[in-house]
Formats: C-alpha cells, sequence, structure tokens
C-alpha cells in the first residue's frame, strides 16, 4: 500500500549522536537525527527486541520488514509481517531465540522497513553492541524484579535493556502514571517525547 503523509518520520528508540561518516554508522532518517549521526546502542542479552515508532495506521497492506546483519553484512536474521493498529504505535521486535545468540564484542547492524508502494519504503536503520556481563551485575539482574532491572540497566548504559525492561512494564501495568513518566522521560532523553504516549505492539 501507499503510505500516508505524516510530519514525524520513521524512527527507531534509539540514541543519534554525533558521528563521522567514515565509522559507517550513517542512519538513513531517525527522530531527529541527521546523516552525520550514528543511531547505535548496547545490550548485555543474547537475543534483544528492537523498538521502533511507525507513523501510520498499521494495516495488512502496509507489511512491516526488520533485517539484522554482523559486521560482515552477513544476514543473521530476517522476517516479514503485517500488523494491525488504528493509530501510529510503537512496534517492538524481539529477535528469536531460534537464531544464532549475539556475540560479545560484536557490532551488528539492523534494517527496520515499512513497505510502501510505489513511491518508495521508509526506512531506519541503526547498530547494537553486545557487551559482556560481570558476574555482579549477573547477579543483581537474576535476582531482581522487572522494574529494578530497568534501573540497574539504565545505570550501566545498557540502552536496548533499559527500553525493553520499561515496555514490558508499561505494558504490564498501562495505568501504571509512575511507568509512564518513567517511559517518557527515557524517550525525552533522545528527544522523541512526541511519541511516547503511542500504544505499543511487540512481535
Amino acid at each position: 500500500g501507499q503510505c500516508p503523509k505524516v510530519k514525524e518520520p520513521l524512527p527507531a528508540l534509539v540514541p543519534a549522536t554525533p558521528s563521522m561518516a567514515s565509522e559507517g554508522q550513517i542512519p538513513l532518517t531517525v527522530g531527529h537525527a541527521t546523516r552525520t549521526e550514528s543511531v547505535f546502542g548496547l545490550t548485555v542479552v543474547s537475543h534483544p527486541t528492537f523498538w521502533f515508532y511507525v507513523p501510520y495506521a498499521l494495516t495488512p497492506d502496509l507489511p512491516l520488514e526488520f533485517v539484522l546483519q554482523d559486521e560482515n553484512h552477513n544476514e543473521i536474521y530476517w522476517t516479514k509481517f503485517v500488523a494491525s493498529s488504528s493509530s501510529p504505535s510503537v512496534v517492538g521486535i524481539e529477535l528469536p531465540s531460534t537464531v544464532a545468540s549475539l556475540e560479545v564484542g560484536k557490532q551488528y547492524r539492523w534494517y527496520f522497513v515499512v513497505k510502501c508502494e510505489p513511491l518508495g519504503s521508509p526506512v531506519v536503520t541503526g547498530w547494537v553492541k553486545r557487551m559482556s556481563l560481570n558476574p555482579s551485575l549477573k547477579n543483581q539482574l537474576d535476582q531482581g524484579t522487572l522494574e529494578q532491572k530497568a534501573i540497574i540497566y539504565a545505570r550501566s548504559g545498557l540502552w536496548y535493556d533499559t527500553l525493553n525492561a520499561l515496555a514490558k512494564l508499561r505494558q504490564q501495568n498501562s495505568d501504571n502514571d509512575l511507568l509512564i513518566k518513567d517511559w517518557v522521560k527515557l524517550l525525552q532523553s533522545v528527544d522523541l517525547d512526541a511519541i511516547a504516549l503511542a500504544p505499543l505492539l511487540e512481535f
């Protein structure tokens, strides 16, 4: 189908930071990012979840596509799916357990596409790097509640894991004002507060 014209682009819920073009970490579009910004975040989990804002009502004629590649451009995972939502939504895509685990210390590039015809499909791209988990932090995470894990992830600078923990808390407690404020504050930190109250969908 054809994507309607919107003011907001197709952003990933990932920080955009200044980057030299030679680094190769150049997004096509993300939030208020430009071609001189890098979309990048850290994780300690083997199969992270990636979150994106789709600024259209989701219908079967606008399929969504997600691709994950390693540093050598080898495809690790590819999926194409349709979603249904009467309003713009934040979409989460979990890397399935059937896919090989992300390797510690390695960077991976992802692409998220809304398949629009015939005028071209909006694309956002960025990077994720898996970090090692020290024994002390692992012990805290193993014993912590989801809310405690979100705090630990945030203090450790683990963007993907912080975002996913808060997203799951929001899904479980959709009327909790404190969690909503935490979610909004997190998105404000990457200039995405305008989309903070969009509904969450996970695949």
